[in-house]
């Protein structure tokens, strides 16, 4: 199955497309140069034939096969049990921003299955990977920013720190949501300096770029830029 879907690929594929991808992604090797649009629909394919079968057989020999190992876990429908498994396995292969993000906002039964998707991103609460850190806070920002785990999700983000950029950088890109849905809890962290300078920042400068964060709050925001 593996190598009929690597041909698959290599059809479709572009040599633009793989420059492209690599100049935005670190450490991405063996690219092909598929489009993230039809790698998703090769992936909602797999999910509905046998999606069993090409997670078990993927051998990760290629970034759009990785992709389509973070697609197919999220697409497929089956028990949460055995999704939570396959998503155990995967997770601590994920070392680019890409893979990480398309696993998390394409993982939707997190809306659903709140408390078993919590408890999976709570195993890897004491990790020091970088990625296995930023899975939780993309989850977190995509799906438990809500009146039950906001405040859980807070408590993680103010307490947990690791000095690597993708990390920080998914902690502002979660601030920033927090702040959209919750902006005094939101301002709290903020006045508080509970973050370190950069990520504090960072989070600031990425409420800016929000249409959904209202001027006045932006403006107030700015005294609290720390230099």
């Amino acid at each position: 199955m593996i190598n009929k879907i690597i041909k698959e690929l290599k059809e479709i594929g572009t040599t633009h497309t793989k420059e492209f991808a690599r100049s935005l992604i670190p450490n991405c090797n063996n690219i092909i140069g598929v489009k993230i649009p039809a790698l998703r629909a090769i992936a909602k394919r797999i999910s509905k034939e046998d999606p069993i079968l090409f997670l078990e057989q993927n051998d990760f020999s290629y970034y759009e096969l990785e992709m389509l190992q973070a697609m197919v876990i999220g697409y497929m429908k089956t028990d949460i049990k055995i999704k939570l498994t396959f998503a155990r396995r995967f997770i601590p292969f994920i070392h680019d921003w890409s893979v990480n993000d398309a696993f998390c906002q394409t993982f939707k039964d997190a809306a659903i299955y709140q408390e078993d998707v919590w408890n999976l991103l709570g195993e890897y609460y004491n990790s020091k990977n970088e990625f296995e850190l930023r899975v939780i806070v993309i989850m977190m920002m995509c799906y438990f920013i809500n009146d039950e785990y906001v405040d859980k999700v807070i408590a993680f983000i103010t307490n947990t720190y690791l000095d690597k950029y993708y990390y920080k950088m998914g902690v502002a890109w979660c601030m920033q949501v927090i702040m959209m849905k919750y902006p005094e809890k939101g301002l709290s962290i903020v006045k508080n300096n509970v973050l370190d300078k950069w990520t504090h920042n960072k989070s600031i400068s990425k409420m800016n770029d929000s249409f959904r964060i209202s001027d006045d709050l932006k403006l107030e925001l700015k005294k609290y830029r720390r230099k």
